[in-house]
């Protein structure tokens, strides 16, 4: 039987998510506020041995294999997520109970392991802070058909309000007023990090210059003491991160949804 989680539970589910570091990351940067921002979380009752996190329109699970899949994808459907993010095991369990799939991937979570390289930018990299920073980036996602999938506006306070409170962060190269490249962290604790949202222009593609902002953005996370951790889906991008220095932990599933 599942459950909401509350405060008594914290502790347990910390050390539940030991081997699912981008779950506790979630877990830690957004239990530790008052300020919840489009966070729920759920756990089973009797034991810990599953945890499902609702972090914007995502889900998050981790769940042993003598977990209830069926009331796991029952809670699931009633939530209408955008997506599912968990293990390839979880994800073949719950495939019989879910419905409204549209498709699904599998994809790799990587830990970074390298020591930052400091070199000299093709362009400036900064940090997003006011509105039109953040108009130019949202700009930039679109056109690198990563579209945030929310209004500008609401793009804007969701940011900021992450970026307000220290569980987040977002860095661009810009040319003259046009962000050129970006990437991000989705949150943020005290010892770490989740990256998301790497993106180039198509016009400035080739030249190293998402290499360069992410460069950026783990060398001042890991600065601050922060492991980062990042996922893709294809070999490309797996090459591109080898040689930051991030080594692949685990293989996942993402599975999207028709929403209602």
């Amino acid at each position: 039987m599942l459950r909401k989680y509350n405060r008594t539970d914290t502790n347990a589910i910390i050390e539940y998510l030991q081997d699912a570091p981008e779950l506790q990351i979630i877990f830690e940067a957004n239990h530790n506020t008052e300020d919840h921002f489009h966070f729920d979380g759920f756990v089973s009752n009797d034991k810990m041995e599953t945890v499902m996190l609702i972090f914007g329109g995502s889900i998050y699970l981790k769940a042993d294999e003598d977990a209830d899949f069926e009331e796991i994808a029952g809670l699931i459907n009633l939530c209408n997520p955008v997506d599912l993010q968990t293990g390839i095991i979880e994800a073949d369990r719950l495939k019989p109970y879910l419905k409204r799939v549209k498709n699904s991937s599998n994809y790799k979570l990587a830990r970074y392991e390298g020591t930052p390289e400091v070199k000299a930018p093709k362009f400036e990299i900064k940090p997003m802070d006011i509105y039109p920073e953040c108009r130019a980036v949202y700009d930039l996602l679109c056109s690198a058909e990563m579209s945030p999938g929310i209004p500008l506006d609401r793009y804007y306070v969701t940011r900021k309000h992450f970026i307000n409170i220290s569980s987040s962060r977002t860095y661009f190269a810009v040319d003259g007023e046009n962000a050129v490249s970006t990437a991000s962290t989705m949150v943020e604790t005290q010892n770490g990090a989740y990256l998301y949202a790497v993106a180039t222009h198509p016009d400035y593609r080739n030249r190293g210059l998402a290499t360069e902002v992410v460069s950026k953005l783990i060398g001042d996370l890991t600065a601050e003491g922060k492991t980062c951790y990042i996922s893709f889906r294809n070999p490309a991008a797996e090459s591109v991160y080898k040689k930051l220095g991030f080594k692949v932990v685990c293989d996942k599933t993402i599975t999207w949804f028709e929403r209602e």
